[in-house]
């Protein structure tokens, strides 16, 4: 069972707390309490909170050259860390962000550690300054997280992060390196890439959105990290995002240059064929089920342009026997290098070759494609 908590209702009580943890009010070591005022601290010496919450608004101001602790602090309206700079380790542990937070021009100069915390709004880390270790360890992030512009010197370890909605490392600068292990991102939800400059500084450094080409690179800068981990089998993953996260922001592009709409038009084919033939490369199952539809679709092609057969919606007309004394010959006409023979005593007609030449390149395309899913955990 939790102790209760002393309650401070007023700005009054805050300042009789802060005069009795220290004569200076400025050595803040605190457990069990909760403000239901605004808490604006500046020119503080030591800042060690457990088990708070804070009901009204919280904002640190100035800067702190002592270790700092959050533990189990619950901030229920907007937490304000903006253009402070922390010179000493700093521990976020357990803490809830159930508003907004926000660390705009902020430095980070040692530790930065959010292990186990759970952010719940939008949150932007604007030209967040993490000089040393950031560590986002078991740490949740139930809205889009945007590292806009920040400075990744030392070391970003991202080992079980969930990011339940966006996350945009496009902007990052990294000078540095990140550990990327377990983490937990799907394919989520972005807006349509932004041609207005204004437009779209205020979209990822105020709003929180994450436009579609910032999520493809996300994704392909994740791809890369874990590449040069050699964890090949979470990098495919990464691609596959990558790949879809191409062409969705191909759908997405509704203007129209001139020259270029034939280009997009062939690259929204190509990924949606490595969408449905093999899931990006992630899926031989796939693979299989679609050289064999192809493959039954062109056969069927194949038939209905002899003079035996011809195409109808009746099922009445259909020639289901028929059909099924020739279907003996598909699995024949699945090898690429088929022959022709077994139909010439159907009197093949017009756009018979035509069928028969389209079939033997989608028929292969999705022997090839089954056969790259299959090694897709292979070194290349």
């Amino acid at each position: 069972m939790s102790k209760e908590k002393k309650i401070i209702k007023t700005e009054q009580d805050l300042q009789d707390i802060l005069k009795k943890v220290h004569v200076n009010g400025n050595y803040l070591r605190l457990s069990d309490h909760q403000f239901d005022c605004d808490v604006q601290l500046t020119g503080m010496l030591q800042v060690h909170l457990h088990d708070c919450i804070f009901n009204g608004y919280f904002a640190l101001r100035g800067e702190i050259a002592t270790d700092v602790i959050f533990k189990n602090v619950e901030f229920n309206k907007q937490a304000d860390f903006s253009n402070y700079r922390f010179l000493r380790n700093v521990r976020f542990h357990g803490c809830a962000f159930n508003e907004v937070v926000k660390f705009n021009n902020t430095k980070f100069e040692a530790l930065a550690d959010f292990f186990g915390s759970t952010f719940k709004k939008n949150t932007i880390f604007y030209k967040t300054d993490f000089l040393d270790r950031t560590v986002f360890s078991a740490t949740t992030f139930n809205a889009n997280a945007l590292f806009t512009f920040s400075l990744i010197k030392d070391h970003l370890i991202l080992r079980g992060a969930t990011f339940n909605a966006g996350l945009d490392l496009s902007l990052c600068i990294f000078s540095g390196s990140i550990n990327v292990f377990n983490i937990k991102v799907s394919n989520y939800e972005a807006i349509a890439d932004i041609g207005d400059e204004f437009d779209y500084e205020k979209a990822i450094s105020e709003d929180g959105n994450i436009p579609h080409k910032n999520k493809r690179e996300t994704f392909r800068i994740l791809k890369k990290e874990l590449q040069n981990q050699g964890n090949t089998i979470d990098a495919l993953t990464m691609a596959a995002l990558e790949k879809i996260a191409y062409q969705e922001q191909l759908k997405s592009d509704a203007i129209v240059k001139k020259g270029k709409w034939s280009r997009r038009s062939q690259n929204r084919f190509i990924l949606f064929l490595g969408k449905i033939s093999n899931s990006h490369g992630e899926s031989w199952t796939i693979g299989v089920a679609f050289t064999l539809l192809v493959g039954l679709l062109f056969f069927y092609l194949l038939l209905i342009s002899t003079e035996t057969y011809y195409f109808t919606l009746n099922p009445e007309n259909f020639a289901w026997q028929s059909f099924l004394t020739n279907s003996n010959y598909y699995f024949e006409f699945l090898l690429p290098t088929h022959d022709v023979d077994f139909v010439d005593t159907l009197k093949p007609e017009y756009f018979f070759a035509f069928w028969d030449f389209m079939g033997r390149i989608f028929v292969s395309f999705g022997i090839y494609q089954t056969v790259v899913a299959f090694r897709k955990f292979h070194s290349k």
